[in-house]
């Protein structure tokens, strides 16, 4: 066979076959396109709320130094990403004497790693709860990489994710369109190298601590 006849058979085979692309979760709210999104307490209060539950003790905090921001694809909601921040030293637990211990080197030794981060990688498994009057809300897992006491360790979070168009009404608390995430997961002490005092861990310390994370902000810089 020729190269003219090649050619056309390659050509007559393209045509016959489908082509297939990938086209991610999108919102249909009147806006597309990539969205920044800075975090900041004009939209509403960023804070963690984390919980140690062990047999003899229930430990209680919270944090407000919360930094960081996020990209939001409204046509491919997939391949949100961006980074949050905690100031460790903004963790409180109701006693100074036990958030200087919680501070400290035989806990999240704040001095040398003085901010937890998520890497924020992607979503899967995206429902859309709602998409109308410029409001997009949604249901998903969030995936990255959780950097504590100097470990990094991949973990994944569901959470809930509202995205508002700016509108007069928004207008009036901040400039910009609205996100609002909330994330609820686990970390194990364990899983992060940090092993406290002695006899601490298990008993008056959890194994595993809970959070849960309320994340606001507005694509104006």
């Amino acid at each position: 066979m020729n190269i003219k006849k090649l050619a056309i058979v390659a050509i007559s085979v393209s045509i016959l076959i489908p082509q297939f692309s990938y086209s991610g979760t999108s919102l249909k709210i009147g806006t597309q396109g990539k969205k920044t999104i800075t975090l900041t307490n004009k939209v509403g209060e960023n804070f963690i709320k984390f919980v140690s539950a062990a047999p003899l003790e229930e430990i209680k905090g919270t944090s407000d130094g919360i930094t960081g921001s996020f990209v939001i694809d409204i046509d491919n909601l997939e391949a949100t990403s961006g980074q949050i921040s905690v100031d460790v030293k903004t963790m409180t637990t109701g006693l100074d004497r036990r958030d200087s211990h919680l501070w400290g080197k035989e806990w999240l030794n704040a001095d040398t790693y003085p901010t937890i981060t998520f890497d924020i990688k992607g979503l899967t498994d995206i429902q859309i709860i709602k998409q109308e009057n410029g409001i997009g809300e949604i249901k998903a897992t969030a995936k990255g990489d959780f950097t504590m006491h100097g470990v990094t360790k991949q973990i994944t979070s569901p959470i809930t994710l509202k995205f508002i168009r700016e509108s007069e009404a928004t207008k009036k608390r901040a400039q910009g369109d609205f996100s609002f995430v909330q994330a609820r997961f686990s970390i194990g002490l364990k899983d992060f190298d940090i092993k406290g005092v002695r006899g601490l861990i298990g008993s008056k310390v959890g194994e595993t601590i809970e959070i849960d994370a309320n994340f606001y902000g507005s694509t104006s810089k």
